[in-house]
């Protein structure tokens, strides 16, 4: 019972992703799973092309690479419509937004 509901679970996220990147589900997990491998040269008369099977920690820096890959793109996109917007109102080219992402917070303790 618990085997089928991580699946379920598992397929439904792997379709959101896939439908959110608009691209096949089957298509997503391969490029997560497996790695492309060309055997054979530039000079090599016979030229070889496998999937090479990804191990799960391989897999999971794949996942985390192309999840900071979609929200670099997404953050540059929104701010990029938020300064096209601020150009629009006033139209003033001294305008715009820029955003500073401080990364992590300090924790002092209180004595």
């Amino acid at each position: 019972m618990i085997t089928n509901f991580c699946f379920n679970q598992s397929s439904l996220v792997l379709g959101l992703a896939a439908q959110f990147l608009q691209v096949e589900p089957f298509a997503l997990q391969n490029g997560l799973l497996f790695r492309v491998l060309h055997s054979g040269g530039a000079g090599a008369k016979k030229m070889s092309t496998y999937n090479v099977p990804q191990n799960v920690e391989q897999a999971a820096t794949a996942r985390d690479a192309l999840a900071k890959t979609v929200y670099s793109r997404m953050f540059d996109w929104i701010v990029g419509k938020v300064n096209d917007a601020l150009q629009k109102q006033g139209g003033n080219s001294d305008l715009l937004i820029g955003v500073l992402d401080i990364y992590g917070f300090e924790i002092f303790e209180v004595s």
